[in-house]
Protein backbone atom coordinates (compact mmCIF):
# COMPACT_ATOMS: atom_id res chain seq x y z
CA UNK A 1 0.00 0.00 0.00
CA UNK A 2 1.68 3.20 -1.22
CA UNK A 3 5.09 1.48 -1.08
CA UNK A 4 4.97 0.30 2.54
CA UNK A 5 3.46 -2.45 4.66
CA UNK A 6 0.94 -1.91 7.42
CA UNK A 7 3.63 -3.15 9.82
CA UNK A 8 5.56 0.04 9.02
CA UNK A 9 2.89 2.23 10.63
CA UNK A 10 4.33 3.72 13.82
CA UNK A 11 1.33 5.55 15.20
CA UNK A 12 -2.47 5.44 14.86
CA UNK A 13 -4.76 7.76 16.77
CA UNK A 14 -8.34 7.08 17.78
CA UNK A 15 -10.89 9.89 17.91
CA UNK A 16 -13.87 8.77 19.98
CA UNK A 17 -14.60 5.28 18.68
CA UNK A 18 -13.33 5.95 15.17
CA UNK A 19 -9.85 5.91 13.68
CA UNK A 20 -9.02 9.55 13.03
CA UNK A 21 -5.41 9.56 11.78
CA UNK A 22 -2.59 7.27 10.62
CA UNK A 23 1.07 8.29 10.72
CA UNK A 24 4.27 6.88 9.20
CA UNK A 25 6.89 8.35 11.48
CA UNK A 26 5.96 12.02 11.72
CA UNK A 27 4.15 12.05 8.36
CA UNK A 28 0.37 11.91 8.45
CA UNK A 29 -0.84 9.42 5.83
CA UNK A 30 -4.57 9.65 6.45
CA UNK A 31 -6.60 11.76 6.27
CA UNK A 32 -4.73 14.03 3.89
CA UNK A 33 -6.99 16.94 4.86
CA UNK A 34 -5.37 18.20 8.05
CA UNK A 35 -8.13 20.74 8.79
CA UNK A 36 -10.72 18.03 9.38
CA UNK A 37 -8.84 17.06 12.57
CA UNK A 38 -8.41 20.61 13.90
CA UNK A 39 -10.65 22.41 16.37
CA UNK A 40 -12.45 25.39 14.89
CA UNK A 41 -9.87 28.18 14.87
CA UNK A 42 -9.41 31.87 14.09
CA UNK A 43 -6.27 33.60 12.91
CA UNK A 44 -5.71 37.34 12.48
CA UNK A 45 -2.77 38.73 10.43
CA UNK A 46 -2.63 41.68 12.80
CA UNK A 47 -3.41 41.74 16.51
CA UNK A 48 -7.12 42.06 17.19
CA UNK A 49 -10.08 40.67 19.10
CA UNK A 50 -12.57 37.89 18.31
CA UNK A 51 -15.97 38.69 19.79
CA UNK A 52 -18.49 36.15 21.06
CA UNK A 53 -22.02 37.60 20.98
CA UNK A 54 -25.68 36.73 21.43
CA UNK A 55 -28.39 38.30 19.28
CA UNK A 56 -32.03 38.47 20.23
CA UNK A 57 -33.35 36.26 23.03
CA UNK A 58 -30.93 33.40 22.62
CA UNK A 59 -30.59 30.66 25.23
CA UNK A 60 -27.46 30.52 27.37
CA UNK A 61 -24.36 29.37 25.47
CA UNK A 62 -21.21 28.02 27.10
CA UNK A 63 -18.10 27.49 25.00
CA UNK A 64 -14.37 27.19 25.60
CA UNK A 65 -11.35 28.76 23.91
CA UNK A 66 -7.63 28.06 23.93
CA UNK A 67 -4.44 29.40 22.40
CA UNK A 68 -2.52 26.13 22.76
CA UNK A 69 -5.19 23.34 22.69
CA UNK A 70 -4.09 22.38 26.22
CA UNK A 71 -5.30 25.16 28.51
CA UNK A 72 -8.97 25.99 27.97
CA UNK A 73 -11.06 28.89 29.31
CA UNK A 74 -14.83 28.61 29.64
CA UNK A 75 -17.23 31.49 28.96
CA UNK A 76 -21.01 31.62 29.31
CA UNK A 77 -23.20 34.14 27.52
CA UNK A 78 -26.79 34.83 28.56
CA UNK A 79 -29.38 37.34 27.42
CA UNK A 80 -30.11 37.92 31.12
CA UNK A 81 -26.44 38.65 31.83
CA UNK A 82 -23.34 38.97 29.66
CA UNK A 83 -24.30 39.01 25.98
CA UNK A 84 -20.87 39.82 24.54
CA UNK A 85 -17.23 39.17 25.36
CA UNK A 86 -13.99 39.03 23.42
CA UNK A 87 -10.54 37.44 23.31
CA UNK A 88 -7.44 39.28 22.10
CA UNK A 89 -5.40 37.35 19.55
CA UNK A 90 -1.87 38.27 18.43
CA UNK A 91 -0.61 37.87 14.87
CA UNK A 92 1.41 34.72 15.69
CA UNK A 93 -1.46 32.95 17.51
CA UNK A 94 -4.51 30.85 16.68
CA UNK A 95 -7.63 30.93 18.80
CA UNK A 96 -9.20 27.44 19.09
CA UNK A 97 -12.86 26.91 19.98
CA UNK A 98 -14.79 23.92 21.32
CA UNK A 99 -18.26 23.38 22.76
CA UNK A 100 -20.89 20.78 23.58
CA UNK A 101 -24.03 22.60 22.43
CA UNK A 102 -26.44 20.89 20.02
CA UNK A 103 -27.16 24.22 18.29
CA UNK A 104 -26.18 27.88 18.31
CA UNK A 105 -29.51 29.45 17.33
CA UNK A 106 -33.20 28.97 18.02
CA UNK A 107 -34.50 31.12 15.16
CA UNK A 108 -33.28 33.49 12.47
CA UNK A 109 -33.27 36.37 14.96
CA UNK A 110 -32.09 34.56 18.11
CA UNK A 111 -28.55 33.27 17.69
CA UNK A 112 -24.94 33.17 18.86
CA UNK A 113 -22.32 34.51 16.45
CA UNK A 114 -18.68 35.50 16.10
CA UNK A 115 -17.54 39.00 15.16
CA UNK A 116 -14.06 39.46 13.72
CA UNK A 117 -11.52 42.20 12.89
CA UNK A 118 -10.13 42.91 9.43
CA UNK A 119 -8.69 40.03 7.38
CA UNK A 120 -9.68 37.26 9.80
CA UNK A 121 -9.12 33.66 8.68
CA UNK A 122 -11.30 30.86 10.04
CA UNK A 123 -10.49 27.16 9.73
CA UNK A 124 -10.73 23.73 11.28
CA UNK A 125 -13.72 21.49 11.83
CA UNK A 126 -16.99 23.18 12.75
CA UNK A 127 -18.04 20.03 14.61
CA UNK A 128 -15.78 20.97 17.54
CA UNK A 129 -18.60 23.36 18.51
CA UNK A 130 -21.01 20.42 18.86
CA UNK A 131 -18.90 17.47 20.00
CA UNK A 132 -16.11 19.15 21.98
CA UNK A 133 -12.95 17.04 22.04
CA UNK A 134 -14.72 14.16 20.27
CA UNK A 135 -15.38 16.05 17.02
CA UNK A 136 -13.05 14.00 14.80
CA UNK A 137 -14.94 11.78 12.38
CA UNK A 138 -18.33 13.26 13.33
CA UNK A 139 -20.69 13.87 10.42
CA UNK A 140 -24.08 14.10 12.15
CA UNK A 141 -26.01 17.27 12.93
CA UNK A 142 -29.15 16.48 14.89
CA UNK A 143 -30.66 19.91 15.61
CA UNK A 144 -32.46 22.47 13.51
CA UNK A 145 -30.79 25.91 13.46
CA UNK A 146 -27.47 24.23 14.42
CA UNK A 147 -25.16 26.91 12.94
CA UNK A 148 -27.75 29.42 11.77
CA UNK A 149 -26.16 32.91 11.47
CA UNK A 150 -22.94 31.71 13.16
CA UNK A 151 -20.73 34.11 11.18
CA UNK A 152 -23.48 36.44 9.98
CA UNK A 153 -22.16 39.96 9.36
CA UNK A 154 -19.05 38.90 11.26
CA UNK A 155 -17.20 42.07 10.37
CA UNK A 156 -14.22 41.55 8.09
CA UNK A 157 -14.02 37.76 7.84
CA UNK A 158 -11.78 37.27 4.80
CA UNK A 159 -10.95 33.58 4.32
CA UNK A 160 -13.05 30.43 4.89
CA UNK A 161 -11.22 27.97 2.62
CA UNK A 162 -9.69 26.19 5.64
CA UNK A 163 -13.09 25.65 7.27
CA UNK A 164 -14.67 22.18 7.15
CA UNK A 165 -18.41 21.47 7.39
CA UNK A 166 -18.50 17.64 7.25
CA UNK A 167 -22.18 16.97 8.02
CA UNK A 168 -23.71 14.52 5.56
CA UNK A 169 -27.31 15.63 6.19
CA UNK A 170 -28.25 19.27 6.85
CA UNK A 171 -31.22 19.78 9.20
CA UNK A 172 -33.81 22.49 8.67
CA UNK A 173 -32.33 26.01 8.97
CA UNK A 174 -28.94 24.59 10.05
CA UNK A 175 -26.70 26.67 7.74
CA UNK A 176 -29.17 29.48 7.04
CA UNK A 177 -27.48 32.92 6.88
CA UNK A 178 -24.28 31.34 8.16
CA UNK A 179 -21.93 33.79 6.39
CA UNK A 180 -24.40 36.37 5.09
CA UNK A 181 -23.27 39.97 4.93
CA UNK A 182 -19.53 39.24 5.04
CA UNK A 183 -18.43 41.58 2.29
CA UNK A 184 -14.71 40.68 2.52
CA UNK A 185 -14.87 36.89 2.04
CA UNK A 186 -12.92 36.13 -1.13
CA UNK A 187 -12.57 32.32 -1.07
CA UNK A 188 -14.77 29.34 -0.22
CA UNK A 189 -15.15 26.21 1.90
CA UNK A 190 -14.22 23.29 -0.38
CA UNK A 191 -17.50 21.38 -0.11
CA UNK A 192 -20.78 20.73 1.60
CA UNK A 193 -20.57 16.91 1.48
CA UNK A 194 -24.24 16.29 2.24
CA UNK A 195 -26.71 14.10 0.37
CA UNK A 196 -29.74 15.88 1.88
CA UNK A 197 -30.40 19.59 2.51
CA UNK A 198 -33.34 20.31 4.79
CA UNK A 199 -35.97 23.06 4.78
CA UNK A 200 -34.12 26.39 4.47
CA UNK A 201 -30.99 24.34 5.19
CA UNK A 202 -28.58 26.55 3.18
CA UNK A 203 -30.90 29.50 2.59
CA UNK A 204 -29.08 32.84 2.56
CA UNK A 205 -25.84 31.10 3.48
CA UNK A 206 -23.64 33.53 1.48
CA UNK A 207 -26.17 36.26 0.83
CA UNK A 208 -24.59 39.67 0.09
CA UNK A 209 -21.02 38.36 0.27
CA UNK A 210 -20.11 40.94 -2.34
CA UNK A 211 -16.44 39.94 -2.83
CA UNK A 212 -17.21 36.26 -3.33
CA UNK A 213 -16.44 34.57 -6.65
CA UNK A 214 -16.27 30.92 -5.59
CA UNK A 215 -18.78 28.20 -4.66
CA UNK A 216 -18.61 25.01 -2.58
CA UNK A 217 -18.83 21.57 -4.16
CA UNK A 218 -22.48 20.46 -3.80
CA UNK A 219 -22.26 17.50 -6.17
CA UNK A 220 -23.17 14.94 -3.49
CA UNK A 221 -26.63 16.45 -2.89
CA UNK A 222 -29.41 14.24 -4.25
CA UNK A 223 -32.47 15.37 -2.25
CA UNK A 224 -33.62 18.76 -0.99
CA UNK A 225 -36.52 20.16 0.99
CA UNK A 226 -38.33 23.45 0.49
CA UNK A 227 -36.27 26.64 0.08
CA UNK A 228 -33.07 24.63 0.66
CA UNK A 229 -30.96 27.02 -1.45
CA UNK A 230 -33.24 30.08 -1.30
CA UNK A 231 -31.14 33.27 -1.53
CA UNK A 232 -28.00 31.19 -0.97
CA UNK A 233 -25.92 33.53 -3.16
CA UNK A 234 -28.34 36.39 -3.69
CA UNK A 235 -26.68 39.79 -4.14
CA UNK A 236 -23.23 38.22 -4.44
CA UNK A 237 -22.40 40.90 -6.96
CA UNK A 238 -18.94 39.53 -7.90
CA UNK A 239 -20.06 35.92 -8.47
CA UNK A 240 -19.37 34.46 -11.94
CA UNK A 241 -19.34 30.69 -11.22
CA UNK A 242 -22.13 28.32 -10.16
CA UNK A 243 -22.28 25.26 -7.89
CA UNK A 244 -23.12 21.74 -9.06
CA UNK A 245 -26.83 20.98 -8.59
CA UNK A 246 -26.85 18.37 -11.33
CA UNK A 247 -27.28 15.30 -9.09
CA UNK A 248 -30.37 16.51 -7.23
CA UNK A 249 -33.16 14.06 -8.06
CA UNK A 250 -35.90 14.76 -5.51
CA UNK A 251 -37.47 17.83 -3.93
CA UNK A 252 -39.77 17.40 -0.97
CA UNK A 253 -41.51 20.77 -0.97
CA UNK A 254 -41.72 24.21 -2.53
CA UNK A 255 -39.11 26.27 -4.34
CA UNK A 256 -35.70 24.96 -3.20
CA UNK A 257 -33.90 27.34 -5.62
CA UNK A 258 -36.02 30.46 -5.13
CA UNK A 259 -33.86 33.60 -5.51
CA UNK A 260 -30.67 31.48 -5.28
CA UNK A 261 -28.71 33.87 -7.55
CA UNK A 262 -31.01 36.88 -7.44
CA UNK A 263 -29.04 40.09 -7.88
CA UNK A 264 -25.81 38.38 -8.97
CA UNK A 265 -25.03 41.20 -11.35
CA UNK A 266 -21.68 39.84 -12.63
CA UNK A 267 -23.06 36.46 -13.67
CA UNK A 268 -22.86 36.07 -17.46
CA UNK A 269 -22.97 32.34 -18.27
CA UNK A 270 -25.28 29.99 -16.35
CA UNK A 271 -25.08 27.02 -18.70
CA UNK A 272 -22.48 25.08 -16.73
CA UNK A 273 -21.68 24.44 -13.10
CA UNK A 274 -18.22 24.64 -11.59
CA UNK A 275 -17.58 20.98 -12.49
CA UNK A 276 -18.25 21.64 -16.19
CA UNK A 277 -21.55 19.76 -16.46
CA UNK A 278 -25.03 21.19 -17.00
CA UNK A 279 -26.19 23.32 -14.10
CA UNK A 280 -29.62 21.78 -13.56
CA UNK A 281 -30.74 18.18 -12.92
CA UNK A 282 -32.11 16.16 -15.84
CA UNK A 283 -35.29 15.41 -13.92
CA UNK A 284 -36.84 16.19 -10.56
CA UNK A 285 -39.22 13.97 -8.60
CA UNK A 286 -41.52 16.23 -6.60
CA UNK A 287 -43.07 14.91 -3.39
CA UNK A 288 -45.38 17.92 -2.98
CA UNK A 289 -45.50 21.55 -4.02
CA UNK A 290 -43.46 22.83 -6.94
CA UNK A 291 -41.87 26.06 -8.21
CA UNK A 292 -38.37 24.57 -8.05
CA UNK A 293 -36.51 27.33 -9.94
CA UNK A 294 -38.85 30.24 -9.28
CA UNK A 295 -37.00 33.60 -9.50
CA UNK A 296 -33.67 31.75 -9.47
CA UNK A 297 -31.85 34.39 -11.57
CA UNK A 298 -34.04 37.40 -10.89
CA UNK A 299 -32.19 40.66 -11.49
CA UNK A 300 -29.06 39.06 -12.99
CA UNK A 301 -28.59 42.02 -15.29
CA UNK A 302 -25.38 40.73 -16.97
CA UNK A 303 -26.75 37.25 -17.74
CA UNK A 304 -26.27 36.30 -21.39
CA UNK A 305 -26.54 32.48 -21.43
CA UNK A 306 -29.39 30.71 -19.64
CA UNK A 307 -28.99 27.22 -18.20
CA UNK A 308 -30.59 24.49 -20.26
CA UNK A 309 -33.99 23.67 -18.72
CA UNK A 310 -33.34 19.95 -18.68
CA UNK A 311 -36.40 18.62 -16.83
CA UNK A 312 -38.50 16.69 -19.34
CA UNK A 313 -41.55 16.57 -17.06
CA UNK A 314 -41.95 19.99 -15.43
CA UNK A 315 -44.21 20.50 -12.44
CA UNK A 316 -46.40 23.37 -11.27
CA UNK A 317 -44.63 26.69 -11.33
CA UNK A 318 -41.22 25.13 -11.97
CA UNK A 319 -39.77 28.01 -14.00
CA UNK A 320 -41.98 30.91 -12.86
CA UNK A 321 -40.16 34.27 -13.07
CA UNK A 322 -36.88 32.39 -13.41
CA UNK A 323 -35.22 35.18 -15.45
CA UNK A 324 -37.32 38.13 -14.29
CA UNK A 325 -35.30 41.32 -14.77
CA UNK A 326 -32.47 39.77 -16.80
CA UNK A 327 -32.09 42.86 -18.96
CA UNK A 328 -28.86 42.14 -20.88
CA UNK A 329 -29.86 42.67 -24.54
CA UNK A 330 -27.68 39.68 -25.50
CA UNK A 331 -29.78 37.37 -23.34
CA UNK A 332 -31.93 36.05 -26.17
CA UNK A 333 -32.26 32.24 -26.06
CA UNK A 334 -33.73 29.69 -23.65
CA UNK A 335 -33.58 25.95 -24.38
CA UNK A 336 -36.12 23.69 -22.70
CA UNK A 337 -37.00 19.98 -22.83
CA UNK A 338 -40.41 20.14 -21.16
CA UNK A 339 -42.84 17.58 -22.57
CA UNK A 340 -45.78 19.79 -21.62
CA UNK A 341 -46.16 23.54 -21.46
CA UNK A 342 -48.81 23.39 -18.75
CA UNK A 343 -50.88 26.37 -17.67
CA UNK A 344 -48.40 27.69 -15.13
CA UNK A 345 -45.06 25.94 -15.61
CA UNK A 346 -43.30 28.95 -17.19
CA UNK A 347 -45.36 31.89 -15.97
CA UNK A 348 -43.51 35.19 -16.56
CA UNK A 349 -40.23 33.33 -17.01
CA UNK A 350 -38.82 36.31 -18.96
CA UNK A 351 -40.82 39.08 -17.30
CA UNK A 352 -39.15 42.51 -17.20
CA UNK A 353 -36.29 41.55 -19.49
CA UNK A 354 -37.14 44.63 -21.54
CA UNK A 355 -36.52 42.91 -24.89
CA UNK A 356 -37.67 39.94 -26.94
CA UNK A 357 -35.82 36.66 -27.44
CA UNK A 358 -36.42 33.05 -28.45
CA UNK A 359 -37.78 30.00 -26.64
CA UNK A 360 -36.47 26.74 -28.12
CA UNK A 361 -38.42 23.58 -27.33
CA UNK A 362 -37.46 19.99 -28.09
CA UNK A 363 -38.53 18.95 -31.58
CA UNK A 364 -40.26 15.77 -30.41
CA UNK A 365 -42.79 17.46 -28.10
CA UNK A 366 -45.97 19.40 -28.86
CA UNK A 367 -47.09 22.38 -26.82
CA UNK A 368 -50.47 24.07 -26.51
CA UNK A 369 -49.84 27.38 -28.28
CA UNK A 370 -52.68 29.00 -26.34
CA UNK A 371 -50.32 29.00 -23.35
CA UNK A 372 -47.55 30.93 -25.11
CA UNK A 373 -48.53 34.09 -23.25
CA UNK A 374 -46.34 32.77 -20.44
CA UNK A 375 -43.37 33.98 -22.53
CA UNK A 376 -44.53 37.59 -22.72
CA UNK A 377 -41.70 39.52 -21.12
CA UNK A 378 -43.91 42.36 -19.91
CA UNK A 379 -46.75 40.17 -18.68
CA UNK A 380 -49.17 41.66 -21.20
CA UNK A 381 -49.17 43.15 -24.66
CA UNK A 382 -49.14 42.20 -28.31
CA UNK A 383 -47.74 39.07 -29.90
CA UNK A 384 -44.76 41.11 -31.14
CA UNK A 385 -43.63 41.74 -27.54
CA UNK A 386 -43.44 38.06 -26.70
CA UNK A 387 -40.57 35.60 -26.89
CA UNK A 388 -41.73 33.34 -29.75
CA UNK A 389 -41.50 29.55 -29.43
CA UNK A 390 -39.59 27.48 -31.99
CA UNK A 391 -38.97 23.77 -32.42
CA UNK A 392 -35.22 23.24 -32.09
CA UNK A 393 -32.99 20.64 -33.69
CA UNK A 394 -32.83 18.40 -30.61
CA UNK A 395 -35.24 15.96 -28.95
CA UNK A 396 -36.25 15.98 -25.29
CA UNK A 397 -33.65 13.37 -24.36
CA UNK A 398 -30.78 14.97 -26.28
CA UNK A 399 -29.04 17.71 -24.34
CA UNK A 400 -26.89 20.49 -25.65
CA UNK A 401 -23.11 20.29 -25.44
Amino acid sequence: MNGFNLSDIQDAKLGGTQLSAIYLGSSQLWPTDLQINEYLWFEIPNTGAIYFELAGSMSDITIEYSLDKTNWTSITLSTSGTTSTHVNVFSDEKLYIRGNNSKYATSGSNYFHFRCPNNTIVGGNIMSLIYGDNFKGQTTLSSTYAFNSLFKSAGSLMSISNLRLPATSIPNYAYQNMFSGNTSINDMIPEIPATYIGYYGCAGMFQACTSLDAVPDLSTVTRVNGYAFANMFSNCSALTVLPDFHNVAQIDYWAPWRYTFSGCTSLVDARWNVNGTRLLPDHLTVTSGGSAYEQMFQGCTALRYAPELTDKNPHAGEFNNMFNGCTNSRFTDIYTHGSSLGTNYYVDIVKNTGHAGNIWKAADVSWDSSQYSQFNYSGSGSTASRWPVYAANYNSGDYQT
